[in-house]
């Protein structure tokens, strides 16, 4: 009893912690993950270190410093802002907030002082590893007011720049399997008449672009024809005995581009290989996909860290 008391003492004071703080004790296991043995000593110096738990959000840490004594106006509660309104900013699709937009809303959603809220952002953006606070980065972007910095999560800013340089890989990249212009017409052809079906001019350059370039992209608005254009463009990579990959960001979505083309499709998880444990991709620039043309679809819906990572698995050369 002794001995299971000195293994377990960590985690019955921590289960007792979390019912002062009305915070149920089924988390026990996830703050541990996150914040070690020592995470009750560590909630009870900075509650706001809860935020490093997945689930967990600013108002739940708010509320347990508050029940603790912290003070509204302590630098440590200052840093959680920052990380609740750029984490809250991401899961609304925005890649970055302008400074004086993070300020502001410091300053009106969460009551922070707008001078402490300054000092608090340089200091955290001077630090690399900021104790109790978010990894930022600061850039200026052009505008018609002049130079405005705007404040990136650094995961955010790092997997942008990522996508952006494999994007410019891929395009730079020679296809590695090349067709003649009038071969690839030739084909569309038969695709033409082998699923009873004409191509306008747009469409027949959007096939032909798949085949000619690195990279493309098929766009417009609702029923312009990108479906049928779709079809034909995996027609034609079938008879040129191609090894594409069909994908889609949602399981419907990837069923609904099965059903059109008559191809398997699945989810950018499922080619990507998403090892569920180490909540990870197993495909990656060092374990490429092994396809001469990736087909994704519905990418207008991806979340930018879900862009980074199919983009990031595509060998150069490879059309896309």
């Amino acid at each position: 009893m002794v001995a299971d008391w000195a293994e377990y003492s960590a985690e019955v004071a921590l289960s007792s912690l979390l019912d002062e703080l009305g915070l149920s004790t089924s988390w026990v296991w996830a703050i541990t993950q996150a914040l070690g043995p020592r995470a009750e000593e560590i909630i009870r110096k900075n509650p706001y270190e809860l935020l490093a738990v997945h689930g967990i959000g600013f108002k739940k840490a708010d509320a347990a410093a508050q029940f603790l004594g912290f003070d509204k106006s302590s630098p440590d509660r200052a840093k959680a802002v920052l990380h609740y309104l750029l984490e809250d900013a991401a899961c609304e699709g925005h890649v970055y907030l302008p400074r004086g937009e993070v300020i502001l809303k410091a300053v009106d959603e969460c009551e922070v002082a707008k001078d402490q809220m300054n000092a608090v952002l340089d200091e955290v953006l001077a630090d690399d590893e900021p104790k109790g606070g978010p990894l930022l980065v600061q850039e200026f972007y052009n505008s018609n007011m002049g130079k405005i910095p705007v404040i990136y999560l650094r995961r955010m800013f790092q997997a942008e720049t990522k996508l952006a340089l494999n994007l410019k890989r891929l395009i730079d990249g020679q296809p590695y399997r090349k067709f003649n212009p009038g071969l690839v017409n030739g084909i569309i052809a038969k695709a033409e008449q082998a699923l009873t079906l004409t191509l306008n001019e747009k469409q027949k350059e959007a096939v032909r672009a798949a085949f000619l370039t690195s990279l493309s992209v098929l766009t417009g608005d609702p029923g312009t024809g990108k479906t049928t254009t779709l079809r034909v463009l995996v027609w034609v990579a079938d008879y040129l005995h191609l090894r594409f990959l069909l994908a889609a960001p949602t399981g419907r979505a990837a069923k609904r581009m099965t059903e059109v083309t008559g191809a398997a499709a699945g989810t950018l998880h499922r080619m990507l290989e998403y090892d569920v444990v180490k909540r990870r991709f197993t495909k990656d620039q060092n374990d490429p996909l092994d396809c001469d043309m990736g087909i994704l679809d519905e990418v207008s819906m991806l979340h930018l860290l879900l862009s980074e990572s199919p983009v990031e698995a595509i060998p150069t050369g490879c059309g896309v």
